[in-house]
């Protein structure tokens, strides 16, 4: 083989090739060239790396004869030349050849790439993620500033209408952003579970004027009505031996028993708490008196009261609601029901207390007939109505 021929090798990768090289070349095989790429598959897939490398003899070294005792300048030149030349060969292993010209220039080819391949398996960062745009759209604002102005806490109006605008408003027009923002308000409103089949035993109470005896006559009127459930109505002390109560269920065929303590109207039950709808409307208790809250509590106990709804005018703002609710604490309300919703339209104080309180929400009361004006709440139209 001529010096000048050259003979191409292939392999998977470089060190694979330079054996072969070596073998047939020699240890000072000059490379001519060297590329890389793809090979076999079927269709395009299924491709693997591949090393292409051309390669010829090394080219004879040109030697010419002297005179030993020729002093002539241009052979002592040429003597310190090759002498400088011998000594500048790095001291690698010489059994792998990995000191011949053709090795170290495959080396200084390869170096580029194997600087980009070590920069390339650098594990990657993941990029911070930085905080959300503190500005919203104009028309987010109007509805931040809306939900604070009808009773609902700058914060949590501020975080329903961010969510929407970060998570649902990508998936919708801006135009949908209101009824977007109305039905994550809903979401947040506690509203309570309905109650499990059968026989139930629910007291209202609340202070003097809240609307507790219109709800038990109401509750008890529609089960009276409209479900095969028997209903019993009990008035705990009234005032008015039962007049108020006892006129608004008459005209549904149901009666009214009145006792003057808990254990005086367990004892009128009958055995009705395991079969029967049991209604029970309560004395006016006064937040500022404790004696009062206390023994009617004693009397719920005493009658086996499953489920205490807390009365609240939809009149009241968040702060009297929470006053309200914490003095009444040891009756153990389950859940609020509002009333007088016909009275205003402005309940976003006590929406934004059911929700920072998780006081889940029973009944809506408004107007005056009965039955009908009592209606399970709905946090949809609730919030519909702080979002129009």
């Amino acid at each position: 083989m001529n010096a000048t021929d050259t003979k191409t090798y292939r392999g998977r990768t470089l060190e694979e090739v330079l054996p072969k090289i070596k073998a047939e070349l020699g240890p000072d095989a000059e490379i001519v060239r060297q590329r890389s790429g793809l090979t076999g598959g079927v269709g395009g897939f299924f491709q693997r790396q591949c090393v292409e490398v051309e390669a010829k003899p090394p080219a004879p070294v040109s030697r010419r004869r002297f005179d030993a005792y020729d002093e002539e300048p241009g052979e002592q030149s040429a003597i310190g030349s090759r002498q400088s030349a011998e000594a500048f060969i790095p001291e690698l292993p010489m059994d792998e050849g990995l000191s011949s010209p053709g090795i170290q220039e495959i080396f200084r080819q390869a170096e580029p790439f194997a600087e980009q391949l070590s920069q390339a398996l650098e594990p990657v960062q993941p990029a911070a993620r930085g905080p959300l745009p503190a500005e919203r759209p104009v028309k987010a604002e109007e509805l931040v500033a809306g939900l604070v102005e009808s009773g609902i806490d700058s914060a949590v109006a501020s975080d329903v209408v961010d969510r929407v605008v970060a998570n649902e408003l990508p998936f919708a027009t801006p135009r949908a952003l209101k009824k977007l923002v109305r039905r994550a308000l809903a979401r947040r409103i506690p509203i309570a579970q309905p109650a499990a089949t059968g026989a139930r035993s629910v007291a209202f109470v609340g202070p003097g004027g809240a609307g507790k005896t219109l709800c038990a006559a109401r509750l008890a009127a529609t089960y009276a009505t409209r479900s095969e459930l028997p209903v019993v109505v009990i008035a705990l002390r009234p005032v008015d031996g039962g007049a108020e109560l006892r006129s608004l269920l008459e005209p549904f065929g149901i009666g009214l028993r009145t006792a003057d303590s808990g254990a005086e109207a367990r004892a009128h039950l009958a055995g009705a708490l395991e079969h029967a709808l049991v209604v029970v409307d309560t004395p006016a208790v006064a937040p500022r008196s404790p004696a009062e809250v206390n023994a009617l509590a004693d009397e719920l106990r005493a009658l086996g009261v499953e489920e205490v709804h807390l009365t609240l005018p939809s009149t009241y703002s968040g702060p009297a609601a929470r006053e309200l609710a914490d003095a009444l604490t040891p009756l153990s309300p389950s859940c609020i029901a509002l009333t007088h919703m016909d009275a205003t339209t402005h309940v976003g104080g006590l929406v934004d207390y059911a929700i920072r309180e998780q006081r889940p929400m029973s009944y809506v009361s408004e107007g005056t007939g009965v039955p009908g004006g009592l209606s399970p709440a709905d946090p949809d139209e609730l919030a519909g109505l702080l979002i129009q």
